[in-house]
């Protein structure tokens, strides 16, 4: 045999393996049952099977048990005893025949296993979300099956009698359930089971949502600077992405596929649909030395968008070079703290605890710079600060000074005033109570008390009140015979406390004094009988201060009706920043304060504006380095991330845990295939040829042991004899190849 026609049969044979195994059988079951006929192989006393091995992923065996009648000896069928991985695996079995002439056989066969289901989530939204109330529910799946049904819980999916079934497509990969709210109305969690055509059971579940109002923007800030960026941060009430633009047609709104997507928001991924939204831009059609126009809008996870909200931002490229430091000069800090430094353009900068000058890490585009400080001990600590600004080279230096205090303030005295004259534990008064305490902290001072009440057995009855007086009067309702004691909580500088109580007084009103309940309006009483030392005074009496009146409101010396406070009614209160503004009206009604007003977040102030000793302040175009309090989180930029495909719910046949999957292309396979399919036909044509050249020669060449003598063919031949035969056959060659080549030429036409 030729050299040409061994290569061409052992490509065959390669093709003809790669085809076997590129058509290997897939099961989705995690035990599937392995046929061995032998049935067809003519032997009729049938075969003895010696041996098996099942191998899978990492070339790990694993037992099998023959589940047929033991008996048959020319059918036999093998089970794993274990559930297999997904994964590929091979099955070898060796026999021999049983009659005469026994002969051994050894048969490989390969399959795989796949028992995951995948199920993506298409209506009411990629993430289950729906902005109507009325919705249907549609998922598809991996592969065929037979049915899904549906319900609420996963008790209640594998109930055929309570469970809903759900209609498909003609793919039947695709399932749905028409008007889901009368099974959802709201929010709730879909539990799906799912049958396919080898009676494998699949149960998973959606989490389902529905919210028909529209998220709001409830604070938009974009700061000015002094090079052509600004960062831009955005509240809004609901979890959202959120898309801006830089000054857009003033005629008309921008429409959300033209505006540019947050950094680090990927709004295909339902993690990055958040509340608090920070990107930093930099060109993007910024202007110099004018006011620019930020326009922002966000979508919610069910697809609404809010109203556009727009906030101007200046680029002075005139304006001096400026620092905002947190915590601010003077702050009472812990021994380990994070200093953080805010400049109006690009810089680097470094801090020194002594003369150890360390770098800052720089984030946001070098606008943003953070360290990690360590304090010895308590004490007042100084630490030096230098930024350098990367556009001009310019140096911003400051010496900052902070305070430890690891102490808490000493606990307070605390006693109950307007006691009885006769009796030092009554109070006459069941409509308010009284105290005085105090409190010292060397290091840091105290910031602030919390006053509370509460009854004898620990119940809280009111409070707690903070206040920064030493004393203070509680309207609150008292039941007669009853006992309470007040208890203040004293908090110093860093944030630590200690509570103090006083002892217990009870309530009798027939201590009164008689001054309150002679009809004349004498003493120190605002009303007849009522204000001062007597009982609060009701609305419309007359008073001199708000502890006159049961609403605790003295307006014009009368005493006012308990109103609700809201964000219109010209009173600081609630936990607002400011007259009306910031804190809860920042949140909820986007009402945000002024210059000069109260803060204690930058989110609690106006655009362009930044919150520096609890005080709404700009400190963009101001020279030097302003020293700010900032109590609020600074969020940190997250890296870059790519955009994935969508967020796919896949699950195991038996365990239905989440696992994720990765499929083959069916296009990838098909290519494959008619490659394979291809180089098996050039495969077969090339051994063809060779064999039909190999039958021609033949044909016309003559065998030397028809030529030679019989005896001839077993002598040894001599030297010289050895010599003419070669030169024989060069000849025979010579005038056998010219008759081949005729040959072939005639089997070509």
């Amino acid at each position: 045999m030729s050299m040409n026609l061994k290569i061409g049969i052992f490509i065959f044979l390669i093709l003809c393996l790669a085809t076997a195994v590129a058509a290997q059988s897939a099961t989705h079951k995690a035990k599937p049952v392995i046929n061995v006929d032998y049935s067809r192989d003519d032997i009729s006393e049938g075969v003895e099977v010696t041996g098996t091995s099942l191998t899978g992923p990492d070339s790990k065996s694993y037992p099998v048990e023959r589940i047929d009648d033991t008996s048959s000896k020319e059918v036999f069928r093998y089970r794993p005893t274990q559930d297999l991985p997904d994964g590929s695996y091979t099955f070898t079995v060796s026999a021999k025949s049983l009659g005469a002439g026994s002969k051994a056989n050894s048969q490989t066969i390969s399959f795989a296993v796949d028992t995951r289901m995948q199920f993506t989530i298409l209506e009411p939204n990629r993430f289950g979300w729906s902005n109507q109330s009325v919705y249907n529910f549609k998922f598809s799946t991996g592969r065929e099956l037979s049915s899904c049904r549906v319900a609420r819980t996963e008790e209640a999916v594998k109930r055929d009698d309570i469970s809903q079934p759900m209609g498909r497509d003609s793919s039947q990969k695709v399932f749905n359930y028409s008007e889901f709210n009368r099974i959802i109305p709201a929010r709730g969690m879909a539990w799906v089971r799912c049958i396919d055509s080898e009676g494998n059971t699949f149960i998973t579940n959606f989490s389902i949502e529905v919210r028909t109002s529209a998220p709001a923007i409830s604070s938009l800030q974009a700061t000015d600077n002094t090079v052509d960026s600004t960062l831009v941060t955005a509240e809004t009430t609901h979890e959202a992405v959120c898309r801006y633009a830089i000054n857009p047609a003033p005629a008309s709104p921008p429409l959300w596929e033209s505006m540019k997507p947050f950094e680090s928001e990927n709004e295909l991924l339902q993690k990055d649909h958040v509340k608090t939204h920070k990107s930093f831009v930099q060109g993007q059609g910024i202007v110099l030395n004018i006011a620019n126009n930020l326009s922002v809008k966000c979508r919610n996870l069910a697809g609404t968008f809010s109203d556009i909200k727009t906030t101007a931002f200046s680029i002075d490229t005139n304006a001096a070079e400026s620092v905002k430091v947190t915590p601010a000069s003077g702050s009472v800090v812990s021994r380990k703290f994070t200093l953080k430094a805010f400049t109006n353009g690009p810089a680097h900068c470094k801090y020194g605890v002594g003369s150890d000058a360390k770098d800052m890490a720089d984030e946001d585009n070098d606008y943003t710079h953070k360290a990690e400080v360590e304090f010895s001990g308590e004490g007042t600590h100084r630490i030096s600060l230098t930024c350098k600004f990367i556009v001009n080279d310019r140096d911003k230096t400051a010496e900052l000074t902070y305070i430890v205090d690891s102490s808490a303030p000493s606990t307070p005295s605390v006693k109950v005033t307007g006691l009885a004259a006769r009796n030092p534990d009554i109070i006459a008064r069941n409509d308010r109570i009284s105290g005085e305490w105090q409190s010292t902290d060397t290091q840091s001072g105290i910031r602030h008390y919390l006053a509370s009440v509460y009854d004898i057995s620990g119940q809280l009855v009111f409070g707690p009140e903070q206040t920064s007086e030493a004393s203070g009067t509680f309207n609150v309702g008292l039941e007669n015979q009853e006992s309470y004691y007040l208890n203040v909580t004293a908090v110093n500088n860093a944030g630590l406390e200690s509570p103090g109580r006083s002892q217990p007084v009870t309530v009798d009103i027939s201590q009164i004094s008689a001054e309150c309940q002679n009809g004349v309006k004498n003493g120190l009483e605002s009303g007849v009988d009522c204000g001062g030392p007597c009982q609060t005074c009701g609305t419309g009496l007359a008073c001199t201060k708000n502890s006159d009146c049961t609403s605790g409101k003295c307006t014009g010396s009368v005493c006012q009706a308990q109103a609700q406070t809201t964000c219109s009614d010209f009173i600081k209160n609630q936990d607002e920043t400011g007259v009306d503004c910031g804190g809860v009206c920042a949140k909820t009604e986007g009402k945000l304060c002024a210059s000069g007003e109260g803060c204690t977040l930058d989110e609690d102030c106006k655009s362009s504006l930044f919150c520096l000793s609890n005080s709404c302040v700009s400190f963009s175009k101001s020279g030097g380095i302003d020293f700010g309090e900032d109590t609020g989180e600074f969020t940190e930029k997250p890296g870059e991330t790519s955009t994935p495909p969508a967020e796919k719910q896949i699950i195991s046949d038996e365990s239905a845990q989440t696992t994720t999957r990765e499929k083959g292309s069916p296009i990838f396979i098909m290519l494959v295939f008619f490659f394979l399919v291809i180089a098996l036909i050039g495969g077969g044509t090339f051994a063809y040829y060779k064999i039909m050249r190999k039958r021609t020669r033949l044909k016309q060449e003559p065998k030397i042991s028809d030529i030679l003598p019989k005896e001839e063919k077993t002598e040894p031949k001599s030297f010289v004899q050895k010599r003419k035969t070669a030169s024989q056959k060069k000849a025979e060659k010579l005038e056998t190849k010219k008759s081949r080549e005729k040959v072939f030429e005639q089997f070509e036409k």
